[in-house]
């Protein structure tokens, strides 16, 4: 993390927190047993049994993306709580919005994705979406609940894809409207990627620094070939592949 994201993510605390010294020594480490007092979701009791990484990425992953000039409404700052509280049991699944998931590292995603609604109108009712960048799932399965006529979801991390195949088994209702693949998008046949220990990059160029990351040998599709195998129109593109396509 650079010196201008650490600025911005301690002016984000102090924002959406009242005890925010508090939870920045929680997350540099010292303090171990914390009340998380956020200003508009209540307090989070954390014990140290919890990674506290781990905790603040699920808790300031949602707070920090909702908008300064937004008032979340009861119904989402019950679904959030509960949301937390879910994980918080270690239950093994955690239910979020109606959508099911594995409760273990590979949660922290959903927290992010929650906020999308303040951030990105999309209409994806009835069309075909091409799903860059799958993750866990997540996504796919929030446009299929919004009633996407087809998904086509693509990750090249096959750890974070193996994931995710468990979180659409858990939502059998999406299942012939979710596609999912172990395929990267590039134009070489077969890509060495960077696999970062954390699933919210999980992918990083090949010509980024990879210290300490695990290289993985990842099959390739392109744009181009995916289109002519759907044989239709895609209406809707995410993208979120951190590079993986670029060019040498």
């Amino acid at each position: 993390m650079t010196i201008v994201q650490t600025f911005k993510l301690i002016k984000e605390i102090f924002r959406t927190s009242n005890n925010p010294i508090t939870i920045l020594l929680y997350r540099a480490g010292i303090l171990k047993n914390i009340s998380i007092n956020t200003k508009n979701y209540g307090n989070f009791e954390i014990s140290s049994e919890w990674n506290n990484t781990f905790i603040f990425n699920l808790i300031y992953s949602y707070l920090v993306n909702v908008p300064k000039d937004i008032s979340p409404s009861k119904e989402d700052i019950n679904i959030f709580k509960k949301f937390i509280e879910d994980v918080l049991s270690k239950e093994d699944i955690v239910t979020v919005d109606s959508l099911k998931f594995l409760n273990n590292n590979t949660i922290c995603t959903v927290s992010e994705r929650l906020t999308d609604k303040y951030n990105v109108t999309l209409n994806v009712k009835d069309k075909i979406v091409l799903d860059l960048g799958a993750n866990i799932c997540d996504t796919a399965l929030f446009y299929a609940k919004d009633g996407a006529k087809k998904v086509y979801s693509y990750e090249a991390s096959p750890s974070v894809y193996e994931v995710a195949l468990k979180n659409l088994e858990l939502n059998p209702k999406y299942k012939d409207i979710i596609e999912i693949y172990n395929l990267t998008i590039s134009d070489k046949e077969i890509l060495k990627i960077p696999i970062e220990n954390d699933v919210f990059s999980a992918i990083t160029s090949e010509f980024n620094d990879s210290t300490n990351k695990e290289i993985v040998e990842v099959n390739t599709i392109t744009i181009n070939e995916i289109v002519d195998e759907i044989e239709g129109n895609v209406d809707v593109l995410k993208l979120d592949i951190e590079g993986s396509v670029i060019k040498k």
